[in-house]
């Protein structure tokens, strides 16, 4: 009586079965699924890290070029709808399947890097069989009431529904299990993020490097929650928001996030761990306490590094420094003093200022430029002098060169003459006495004229 209750899948083509028990004479047909064997083996393979903008369509159009595709099935969470970052695509042929996995795994697609790989076996009703090879657990076939004689007894059909429900629940757990091993770690981080920087980027990219595959969840403060506890922003809520999903490190934006986490908050969007830096921050009830107290009580905190040198506080205290001189750039782009926030007075006084700078500016720069000039001409001057010194004395030198041997001569001539007039007038001396009539100063002139 068991043997006849019990109905088993056919290969390929479903044919009549007769029960040899049932008190009908007419045949009944069963409706079961195909073989799990109408797939190669090692057909199926997955696709990990996709984008989750990605769609089932743009991944049939994608992967198609490896070979004829049965079914493209995106993993979605069943609350949110949403992707969960992997599918598994199924192929006809095992080689169009390592054909896609060879061309395909590491590549880029829509911005990401995808991870491709053969699927693992898994558990189904009929027992343990490879995933890989046995079609999609949806057929697009039309359904049909099985029929089978466990539908006459009572007994055996509410252990027909008990067997039925076991199995059920077996796929359920082994489901909930395949999923637990695929689906990425949830990181949540959150901030202002106002004026958004590079050391906002970095500081999500540390966050979604912390796992190897990792879903990143970004919350950001709305503006009525940050002006409370921090302050006016320069960024509108919405700006913030939109900044953030142009981050290449998010995966999805948690708008209008609270101040303090709780564990509603955390089961709620399932986070695993929240990333941040390691410093204290002040939570909502003024007492000094920080605001990641409970996430490193439950041992869900991963600690970030800060970037040096770059924050949105700087950038502020940037901008007020230079306040004046922003003003008026803008007020001589065209801005009203109105559309600015400055009173008539001080818009006058700006001005006033501004060029008195501007004159400062232009008689510094003449000044640099005159002392410039100065500097050319000594420069020059000094030179000029040094060539004329060293022209001089190259034209002595010559000079003297020239008539060293001339002016020797006419020495020695004239130092001759002396000496011969001197030896002339001591001869004359002792041949005539002072008084004698003979003698005649006129004579010597007369010599000096002969002998000139």
């Amino acid at each position: 009586m068991w043997a006849a209750t019990v109905s088993f899948p056919c290969y390929a083509h479903p044919k009549p079965i007769h029960l040899s028990n049932r008190t009908d004479s007419k045949p009944l047909k069963l409706q079961v699924r195909s073989s799990f064997f109408d797939y190669p083996l090692a057909s199926k393979i997955l696709v990990k890290n996709i984008p989750y903008s990605t769609s089932e369509n743009s991944l049939q159009q994608k992967f198609s070029s490896f070979g004829q595709i049965a079914e493209v099935k995106l993993v979605k969470d069943e609350s949110s709808r949403r992707s969960k970052g992997f599918a598994f695509i199924q192929y006809t042929s095992q080689d169009d399947a390592m054909l896609a996995l060879e061309n395909m795994d590491r590549k880029n697609l829509d911005g990401r890097i995808i991870y491709v790989e053969l699927a693992r076996p898994g558990k189904d009703a009929y027992g343990e069989y490879p995933r890989t090879s046995g079609p999609p657990k949806k057929q697009n076939l039309p359904q049909q009431e099985e029929v089978s004689d466990c539908c006459k007894n009572p007994k055996n059909l509410q252990l027909s529904e008990r067997l039925r429900e076991a199995e059920m629940e077996e796929e359920k757990q082994q489901s909930i299990k395949e999923e637990e091993e695929e689906r990425p770690v949830r990181v949540y981080a959150d901030g202002i993020y106002d004026l958004f920087h590079f050391g906002h980027a970095r500081s999500l990219e540390q966050a979604k490097k912390l796992f190897p595959n990792t879903y990143l969840l970004v919350g950001c403060c709305g503006d009525e929650i940050t002006h409370n506890y921090k302050g006016k922003t320069v960024m509108t809520e919405k700006e913030r928001y939109e900044s953030l999903r142009h981050c290449r490190w998010v995966d999805e934006v948690i708008p209008d996030a609270p101040w303090v986490l709780s564990q509603e908050f955390l089961d709620k969007h399932k986070i695993d761990f929240v990333a941040h830096d390691s410093l204290p921050y002040a939570d909502a009830s003024g007492s000094g306490k920080d605001v990641y107290e409970f996430v490193k009580s439950v041992g869900k905190f991963k600690e970030t590094k800060r970037t040096d040198g770059i924050s949105t506080s700087d950038l502020i205290m940037r901008i007020v420094k230079d306040y004046n001189q922003y003003v008026m750039r803008n007020l001589d782009r065209g801005y009203s003093r109105k559309d600015l926030g400055v009173s008539y007075v001080r818009e006058k006084r700006l001005r006033v200022n501004m060029g008195l700078k501007r004159l400062r500016e232009r008689v510094k720069v003449h000044q640099e430029k005159v002392g410039e000039k100065i500097q050319i001409v000594t420069q020059t001057a000094t030179m000029r002098r040094n060539e004329w010194v060293e022209n001089a004395d190259r034209l002595v030198a010559g000079f003297l060169e020239r008539f060293e041997e001339g002016f020797h001569k006419m020495g020695t001539a004239i130092r001759d003459r002396i000496q011969k007039r001197i030896r002339t007038q001591q001869f004359r001396g002792l041949l005539y006495e002072e008084d004698d009539e003979f003698y005649d100063d006129s004579e010597e002139e007369n010599d000096d004229e002969d002998e000139n």
